[in-house]
């Protein structure tokens, strides 16, 4: 009763074959069509033996160029960073005035204090970008009330919009 299981794993099913030759024909069909040609001239190409010794050669071909073309750049990278190294070297001889030995107290101060008013400036602009946006929705506002009423409001808000900004929004 001892079964040969090994030769059951070898045997392929008809269904299975006739999946894999339906793909194959699949394939051959989309590169007869991108190819511009008839899918039986494909075929008799792909089972010429010329052709796959071509291919073969071809795709040496390929693979010795790509790999001159690799070994050429990495030799240039190479060279580039031994040209970079040097330039390295000779600004590391100059004074950095980030350099932690050179870097005094007191261009650490101006430093930070560049850097306030930078952060200044940016929140001053964000500032002013808003009022001008609120400004704008209040003009909206305007056009779908009256006239008279836009001047009692308009007037109101921009003092207190005035006030929160100069008077740095302290409370009255």
């Amino acid at each position: 009763m001892s079964r040969n299981f090994a030769a059951l794993l070898r045997v392929t099913c008809d269904r299975k074959m006739a999946r894999r030759a339906n793909k194959q024909l699949k394939r051959v069909c989309k590169k007869a069509h991108a190819q511009h040609k008839n899918v039986e001239t494909v075929i008799q190409q792909q089972f010429d033996d010329q052709a796959k010794l071509e291919k073969r050669r071809e795709k040496r071909r390929r693979q010795r160029k790509r790999k001159r073309m690799e070994q050429q750049e990495k030799e240039g990278d190479d060279k580039k960073e031994g040209n970079g190294r040097e330039e390295e070297e000779e600004t590391e001889d100059e004074a950095d005035p980030f350099d932690d030995e050179n870097y005094t107290v007191k261009q650490f101060e101006e430093e930070a204090e560049r850097m306030r008013k930078k952060r200044m400036g940016t929140e001053l602009d964000e500032d002013e970008r808003e009022i001008r946006h609120l400004e704008a929705k209040l003009r909206k506002k305007g056009r779908k009330k009256g006239k008279k009423e836009l001047e009692e409001e308009n007037g109101d808000e921009l003092d207190e919009l005035e006030k929160a900004i100069l008077g740095g929004g302290e409370n009255d």
